[in-house]
């Protein structure tokens, strides 16, 4: 039976103070510390929308958080111990949490705490769609698979097996290994009946994207993509032993092998393997995103740094030494990860990294680009993002008399020029725009140290040439004033 549980928030409310941090080969991009506590924090999952979810040991308790972008709230359950969250791309999170007897299973829906499940069976490991379905396992060593499709349960599975990694796509198809009495088998529920995907055994952990598209890893350590009824193998050697593979919603696969030397990062990206990394250091836990970034770890114990390959280029995000882990990144470019931090600097905190773009490719980041899509380098006293111009100039002058730096009877005479130079440039005639604003100069330097202050004349001077340079560089080539 179902209950509506009337969320606890538990009032604390946690609005945690998001500190920047400084890492000084991170590349455009603003790391934030979401946690700043003496105990462990793990498993972090991001949505697209940037929000985050982990859970944390208080104690011997662990207790589930969820970022919504600005604030922190604990995920309480009046005394339960609430582990192993999963949000969905809505902002649904789902968890399991101890009831004093036995593992259920909680579900948040953006303001209220549904519990999904209430039997005498182990509840644990769910897993949540885009569309608020979850699946999971329940019972003893002969567990079983189960499905809520947001308004009933089903039994997907009743056989005498072990089975685990059940994962789950959007369009409602599931995925599972059950043990096959020698090895593990792969399974497909279509969303109306369970196949057998695989007759041979699986190894490691395998995932399923959007398109029904399954991946994972062979007996033998290879790497294998099921695709519309036909299997095939990604990776090409058997002196490499893979792990981890994971697959986006277009078929891309990134995973990490063993080369004989350490572990690297692969990519398939639907016609051809690549190796992204090469280095003599290990690289492990891959995550790709559905535009192809990917994100991992690398490093030696202890002195782990996050890397993310762009689809062109591999960038460092951190520059700090100790442990780091459980990367994962969104359609965003936003990573998270854990961390070694806190109040002594030995626990795991929580790290979200936000990408800064620079579209126009002027230097100034698009959040403080006043004209993100003009690239304004070379013409730009102010550091506004956007070119210098003769109604900036305008504006500029009416503030310098609203501070008191500039007299008010010299307003007007002053934007005349302005107002003239505008008229002028508009109609090609650059030139004579150019001797306006000079005229404006010469006005100025009269009045510097009398009727306009120092500063205020360097400031206007400066804009006054910088326009001026600009106007020089829309003449015809050839042309000069």
């Amino acid at each position: 039976m179902r209950r509506l549980i009337i969320i606890v928030f538990s009032l604390l409310m946690m609005v945690l103070v998001l500190r920047p941090i400084d890492h000084a080969n991170a590349y455009d991009y603003e790391i934030i510390r979401l946690t700043e506590n003496n105990y462990e924090d793990m498993h972090p999952q991001i949505n697209s929308k940037g929000q985050v979810v982990w859970f944390a040991y208080i104690g011997n308790y662990p207790k589930a958080f969820f970022y919504d972008g600005t604030r922190t709230i604990e995920l309480t359950m009046c005394g339960y111990y609430d582990m192993v969250p999963r949000i969905n791309n809505r902002g649904q999170v789902v968890w399991q949490g101890w009831d004093s007897n036995d593992w259920e299973l909680f579900l948040y829906d953006g303001t209220n705490i549904i519990q999904l499940t209430d039997n005498s069976l182990d509840d644990y490991g769910p897993q949540i769609n885009d569309s608020g379905q979850v699946v999971w396992v329940a019972g003893g060593y002969y567990n079983q698979v189960f499905f809520y499709d947001g308004e009933g349960i089903t039994q997907l599975t009743n056989d005498n097996s072990f089975k685990r990694y059940h994962q789950i796509n959007n369009l409602g198809q599931v995925v599972w290994q059950g043990w096959g009495g020698t090895d593990y088998k792969l399974y497909l529920y279509d969303g109306s009946s369970t196949i057998k995907l695989l007759a041979n055994g699986v190894n490691d952990y395998h995932k399923i994207n959007d398109l029904g598209q399954v991946v994972w890893v062979g007996l033998y350590g290879q790497i294998f993509l099921y695709d519309r009824g036909e299997i095939k193998q990604l990776s090409n050697t058997s002196a490499y032993l893979y792990s981890s593979p994971q697959i986006n919603a277009s078929g891309q696969v990134v995973w990490d092998g063993w080369d004989l030397v350490d572990h690297e990062i692969f990519l398939y990206d639907g016609t051809s393997t690549i190796k992204l990394t090469n280095n003599t250091f290990d690289d492990f836990s891959p995550q790709i995103n559905d535009l192809g970034q990917v994100v991992w770890v690398g490093g030696v114990y202890n002195d782990h740094q996050v890397f993310l390959y762009d689809g062109t280029t591999t960038h460092r995000l951190t520059n700090d030494t100790s442990y780091k882990g459980s990367p994962q990144i969104n359609i965003l470019g936003q990573v998270v990860w854990t961390g070694r931090g806190g109040t002594v600097g030995t626990y795991d905190e929580i790290f979200f990294a936000t990408p800064i773009y620079d579209s126009d490719g002027d230097g100034i980041p698009d959040n403080l680009d006043k004209c993100p899509n003009e690239n304004s380098i070379g013409f730009d006293v102010d550091g506004d993002g956007c070119i210098d111009s003769t109604s900036g100039l305008g504006t500029i002058i009416g503030t310098l008399v609203q501070e008191g730096v500039i007299a008010p009877e010299l307003q007007t005479s002053l934007l005349a020029k302005v107002d003239n130079a505008e008229k002028s440039a508009t109609k090609d005639n650059i030139c004579a725009a150019i001797n306006q604003l000079n005229a404006l100069k010469n006005q100025v330097n009269a009045q510097r140290g009398n009727k306009i202050s120092n500063e205020a004349a360097d400031a206007i001077i400066a804009y006054t040439d910088s326009v001026i340079n600009y106007l020089r560089s829309q003449l015809p080539p050839g042309e000069s004033c």
